[in-house]
């Protein structure tokens, strides 16, 4: 084979790979939909974190997710000041920290994030707080 022949080849085989590359990152961010249900951010979320999905609770309630570390309560942001005292009653009866997912589905509700924060600074409420930007 002539080397311009090699050289066409291995660019055809290696724009072949890298195509066949982004399909695959491309097919899990589109599996992720822009209104998601929350279910569907919690059972992603959960799982990269090697949490418990769910976990059933005493008093027939649910944590939305549990490490070994946190209780956790997910959320859309604009329901923020429930998910506070969700994630402190999961903590109790599991004798984990509190912990907040809250759920941005759009640049306006960083306002809410901002919220939970002081919220949770003003009163120093022992609660960690992840967020999951999901627009764009």
């Amino acid at each position: 084979m002539k080397p311009d022949t090699i050289y066409r080849l291995y660019s055809y085989v290696l724009c072949t790979l890298q195509g066949l590359f982004l399909a695959c990152c491309l097919s899990e961010v589109q599996a992720a939909p822009k209104t998601g249900s929350e279910a569907w951010y919690q059972k992603i979320w959960c799982e990269g974190k090697n949490g418990q999905l769910e976990y059933k609770l005493n008093n027939s309630s649910r944590a939305d997710c549990l490490t070994p570390k946190y209780a956790i309560e997910m959320d859309f942001a604009h329901k923020w000041h429930e998910a506070i005292g969700q994630s402190l009653s999961y903590a109790k009866k599991t004798k984990r920290k509190a912990g907040i997912v809250l759920i941005l589905r759009s640049e306006k509700d960083r306002a809410f994030l901002l919220e939970l924060q002081k919220t949770i600074r003003y009163f120093h409420l022992p609660i960690t707080v992840w967020k999951i930007e999901s627009w764009g």
